[in-house]
């Protein structure tokens, strides 16, 4: 970890130092998954033979947190959910579907 920062940067409130002021605290540590525990899930995984996804929540900390943010974009978007289908024709979700079946999304 850098010693010294850009004083730009120095906010506690941001995320990247409330991580840092985590990850420093003995009490947090205390939770955590052993390495152990987590090479076995990440073989595990690279050992299924499937495709790798981008995130994998490791530990119920990580879940919680990306569930809790999930649910967030999805309340978000829900209220743009009007607004983001007013700007196409009703039949514009036949090019929803063909980029559904031609595996894009």
């Amino acid at each position: 970890m850098m010693e010294r920062r850009h004083p730009a940067y120095s906010d506690p409130s941001f995320p990247t130092n409330a991580l840092i002021a985590y990850m420093k605290d003995p009490k947090s540590t205390e939770s955590w998954a052993s390495p152990d525990a987590l090479a076995v899930a990440i073989f595990q995984l690279v050992s299924r033979g499937q495709r790798i996804p981008i995130r994998l929540p490791l530990g119920v900390d990580s879940w919680g947190m990306i569930m809790a943010d999930i649910e967030q974009n999805r309340v978000e978007l829900e209220g743009l959910k009007e607004l983001s289908l007013s700007v196409n024709e009703p039949t514009s979700l036949s090019g929803y579907s063909y980029l559904k079946e031609a595996g894009y999304v």
